[in-house]
């Protein structure tokens, strides 16, 4: 995979934040600052905040000032202005940093583990979806003190040691980790499941992982066993069923069993969305179904056509919109940003 093929995948891979039970949503003023505006576009909280972002579990971040603090949907701050840095909340807790330290804090701004890991923004675990690097899951997530990984329950107590260099958060019940430059995989309990041998290891998700050995990826199931050989030079996480995998410079799609259900003849490809993944032939985009049938014509310059409600973004000759499964243009291909489009998008849908 090229690199900036890889840098989409990466991007687009991430799942949206829980935000049930959200009302507002943060919107920027002409003031060049962050409030929040209700489904109708009233606004709420006022544009003062230099960042606010989505509500998880009823809260939400924002900063002022270089310092982090959270509010609730009635705007008031639950959690002062007081954190160097802060993740949403997961689990019931939150991940900040203070004093060059990370620690954990329940809704209530109390301190549910000292202020004594390792503090970054930039970290250093192994292939996962964002935001989840930083969030629990399945009740654990990961720390780390003096470069070293483990993980803490959400009461705050070390239920696996801090011993590995990399790690992943969990995922259908297993790890990946590192220790000695391999991975494999642990369970919650810290117990090895599959070996360390391998150079670099994704999560379970919605199927096989992806592993790779000596450059070259495949497929392996929980108990380790190779659901496709490690062949191919890149691979995808699989969505919907299916994985994008690639053979030298050709793309194609693998079903859970490891069967190339879509040939590997494209020049580049995304992972599927509601139905659709985007593939390249002669330079442009397109998307097929699960069947292989091209849907949306081959005419658009980026390859980040991911649906999302029925709808994804296109780019035309560096002209920003959005269409629906039909290739529909929704969104007029007319905005010089992908901001524009969106919020003409979003405004759409809050009327």
């Amino acid at each position: 995979m090229n690199k900036i093929l890889f840098i989409l995948v990466v991007l687009f891979s991430w799942i949206a934040v829980d935000s049930r039970g959200q009302d507002l949503y943060p919107q920027k003023g002409k003031n060049d600052k962050w409030g929040y505006i209700d489904k109708t576009g009233n606004v709420v909280v006022p544009f003062k905040y230099d960042e606010a972002w989505n509500f998880s579990e009823e809260l939400a971040m924002v900063r002022l000032n270089f310092k982090w603090g959270f509010i609730d949907n009635t705007g008031k701050e639950v959690i002062p202005l007081m954190y160097d840095h802060a993740w949403s909340f997961s689990g019931g807790l939150a991940r900040v940093h203070y004093n060059n330290k990370q620690g954990f804090i329940d809704k209530n701004g109390k301190e549910v583990t000292p202020f004594k890991y390792d503090a970054f923004l930039t970290i250093t675990t192994g292939y996962s979806r964002p935001p989840c690097l930083y969030c629990f899951s399945e009740g654990l997530t990961w720390v780390s003190q003096n470069g070293k990984y483990g993980f803490i329950d959400q009461t705050g107590k070390e239920v696996i040691p801090l011993i590995y260099t990399t790690v992943n958060n969990f995922s259908e019940g297993l790890a990946a980790v590192w220790l000695n430059g391999k991975a494999g995989y642990i369970d919650k309990t810290g117990k090895e499941v599959i070996p360390f041998k391998y150079d670099a290891a994704w999560s379970f998700y919605e199927g096989p992982a992806m592993v790779r050995l000596n450059n070259r990826w495949g497929y392996i199931d929980k108990s380790g066993n190779e659901v496709t050989p490690l062949i191919y030079n890149s691979s995808g996480e699989f969505r919907e069923g299916f994985a994008m995998v690639r053979l030298m410079h050709k793309f194609g799609f693998i079903d859970a069993t490891g069967k190339e259900v879509i040939p590997v003849i494209y020049d580049g490809a995304m992972f599927f969305s509601e139905g659709l993944a985007p593939v390249k032939l002669n330079d442009k985009w397109g998307c097929v179904d699960t069947t292989g049938e091209v849907v949306i014509p081959f005419k658009y310059d980026y390859g980040d056509i991911l649906f999302s409600g029925g709808l994804a973004p296109v780019t035309l000759n560096g002209k920003h919109g959005y269409i629906d499964k039909t290739g529909t243009v929704v969104v007029p291909i007319e905005y010089t940003s992908r901001q524009e489009a969106e919020t003409n998008k979003q405004n759409n849908i809050i009327k």
